[in-house]
């Protein structure tokens, strides 16, 4: 496939130009912190790349929550645990946010 071996092209370049950038030309400390999902289909090839121009790498869990929206309010909410259901209820309390009043009066 000619569209990954071009992002993968593409990242290596762009980690090339960073660390000659900051690590060798201003002599600082490069750290780098990509958003890779271990569901996207390259995600070894995009770690080895990151290896390979002498990165460390940490694995740590996915942090982003991926939601279908296509549920009700109700089935979306009775989803979460408990925690979150209640920590959902306060949030609405607090800011006074309703389904038909979208302003934000707590911020």
């Amino acid at each position: 496939m000619k569209g990954k071996e071009d992002c993968i092209d593409s990242l290596h370049q762009i980690l090339i130009a960073l660390n000659k950038e900051y690590v060798i030309d201003r002599k600082l400390y490069l750290q780098i912190s990509p958003n890779l999902y271990t569901n996207i289909s390259n995600y070894s090839e995009m770690i080895n790349v990151f290896k390979e121009n002498k990165f460390q790498f940490t694995h740590c869990e996915d942090r982003t929550l991926f939601l279908d929206l296509e549920a009700s309010e109700l089935a979306l909410r009775n989803g979460f645990n408990l925690k979150w259901r209640n920590w959902i209820s306060m949030g609405i309390r607090n800011c006074r946010i309703s389904q038909y009043d979208l302003s934000l009066d707590c911020f």
